[in-house]
């Protein structure tokens, strides 16, 4: 499978945790409840933590059709979508919710993940542009860490804009990598750095990089390439300081 795909795969698993406090009980707490629907609602969370998002799907729809315009509920249909393919409607859908979630259900967990979850869909539809703003928001409202660095480097590498991409790509090798991230994750980020180092002639960096890359993974033909060639470049300066000081004693 490419890298790629099990960046993908991530990103879908990543979406799908599950919290320690039950939906249940912030619904009850913050949502919009009535005795019409509120029966509906529990058996549509329970379902849906279950796994059963078929059932779930009916008993939401169900509610949200008797008045229920919970922003939770909302949501749970929006992932519902999400799960069964059609990222660009829950994409959509969170965008619409995110005010009424900011506002009903800000304690919690994955109204704070809104940005993070919306960069993931946009980066999985290939909508790089409007993927980053919420990357960047993600990382300012919950701190820097290794995926939204890692994916908002290959943005802006993929966007031309060098220097950025390099200043993104250290801050994710700074941090640690979600134990669930594709192993793979950090030596690509190190790759794309060792590139970026080598198109801007850092070449000292650039051979920092590779020679980590090769210690981490030493059949790699790029980096095997790059740091040869640096090392000879390096060689032959160094060899033509020493004609230099030789011919002019």
């Amino acid at each position: 499978m490419k890298m790629q795909g099990k960046i993908i795969i991530f990103l879908l698993l990543f979406s799908s945790v599950v919290w320690a406090k039950s939906d249940w009980d912030f619904y009850q707490k913050y949502g919009h409840t009535s005795a019409k629907w509120d029966s509906l609602v529990e058996a549509g969370l329970e379902t849906f933590d279950g796994g059963n998002l078929d059932t779930a799907q009916n008993f939401l729809q169900r509610a949200a059709a008797l008045g229920c315009k919970d922003g939770l509920v909302q949501l749970k249909l929006a992932q519902i979508i999400e799960a069964k393919g059609n990222l660009s409607g829950a994409a959509e859908t969170i965008l619409k919710l995110k005010p009424l979630l900011d506002q009903q259900y800000p304690k919690y967990p994955q109204t704070r993940d809104l940005a993070g979850h919306l960069g993931r869909l946009y980066y999985q539809l290939e909508k790089y542009d409007k993927a980053l703003p919420f990357f960047l928001e993600a990382i300012e409202k919950q701190g820097e860490n290794f995926l939204f660095l890692y994916l908002a480097g290959q943005i802006y590498r993929m966007q031309e804009k060098k220097a950025e991409a390099i200043t993104f790509f250290e801050k994710a090798l700074q941090q640690k990598p979600s134990p669930e991230s594709p192993g793979p994750m950090v030596l690509l980020a190190s790759l794309e750095l060792m590139r970026l180092y080598f198109a801007a002639e850092q070449f000292d960096k650039a051979l920092q990089t590779a020679e980590a890359v090769l210690d981490a993974d030493p059949a790699i033909a790029e980096a095997q390439n790059i740091r040869d060639e640096i090392r000879r470049a390096k060689y032959k300066e160094k060899e033509h300081k020493t004609w230099e000081r030789i011919l002019n004693r």
